[in-house]
Parts: structure tokens; sequence; C-alpha cells
């Protein structure tokens, strides 16, 4: 299919990755499931075979976390929609980064409108490397660390919180 888009799902609960699977599968004709992991050394081997465009990633993993699975990539080679059923700090620094995520459960809208957002991206060929690395920033609980995204027409840079004084926009 041309603009079929592939997708890698990671989750350490295997009923979570069957009702995302059937989710996508009864609703989607044009995405594809290349993939699935239940670890984030299992995700990394298997997403550098499969290549998907678009992983989702569960936060909470034992023996390392969605987070620990990003920080192994120099840069992204795909978008990413973080799942998770807590932890409001994750979620925070996820909104803070303008990065996607779903909630679980995970309800057909809510995942409908993460696709629409990751696949604009990808035609866009615009993988949010940047948003995920400033993601990795803001969970540390330094503020010092703390980065803001700051758009400048197609390019994002990341400033530190503590060198602000203050931002305007038109």
């Amino acid at each position: 299919m041309k603009n079929e888009l592939t997708i890698f799902l990671v989750d350490d609960e295997r009923n979570n990755r069957e009702v995302i699977s059937e989710l996508i599968e009864r609703n989607f004709i044009d995405l594809r499931i290349v993939g699935e992991a239940a670890s984030v050394n299992e995700a990394f081997e298997k997403i550098e075979i499969c290549k998907p465009q678009l992983v989702l990633l569960d936060i909470q993993m034992p023996r390392g976390n969605g987070f620990t699975l990003l920080k192994k990539y120099r840069e992204l080679p795909f978008e990413v929609i973080f799942i998770t059923s807590y932890d409001e700090y994750a979620i925070n620094a996820i909104k803070f980064s303008a990065l996607d995520y779903l909630l679980k459960p995970v309800e057909l809208p809510d995942l409908e409108s993460a696709i629409k957002k990751a696949r604009k991206a990808i035609e866009n060929k615009k993988f949010r490397s940047t948003e995920v690395i400033n993601l990795l920033h803001n969970l540390d609980n330094e503020v010092s660390n703390m980065r803001i995204p700051v758009h400048e027409g197609e390019n994002v840079r990341l400033i530190k919180t503590d060198e602000l004084l203050y931002i305007t926009s038109n």
C-alpha cells in the first residue's frame, strides 16, 4: 500500500499489545504492525531489523523503561508515541516536550489522533528527535538541565530554562 505506515509495539504486558494490535487491525487499513517486543533490549534489537516508521512505546517496564530505549539512539530513526497508565511526572515531561502519549487503556479516538499527528510528521520527513532529546533532559530532576523547545522556522532549538529572561512571539 502506497501510504502504509509501519508500526512497532513495545509493552511488557502481552494483553496491552494485543488490545492495541486489534484496534489497529480493525480500524486502520493503512497501518501495518511490523513487530513487537516486551522489553527494552528486545525492542532495540528488533527495531534495528524491522525499521518501523512509528514506535508505540510503553513507559513503565521491568528492567528499563521506554526512556532507556530512546537513550540508546543518537538520533531517532522513527516517530514515537508513548503509552502509560500513570506516572504524572513522565506525562508532564512528555507534554512539556511537545510529544504525544496515550493513556492506558488505549481508546480509539486517542489512538486516531496520535496516529494522525505522527503520520503528518513522518510525511513531512520531520522526526522529532529534538523534542525527544528535550524530553530526556526534562526527566532530570535538576531545574538547571530543563530546556524549552523554541521553534525557528522549520528548526527547533533547545534553550536552558536557567538562561531565559523572557520569551516573546508573533
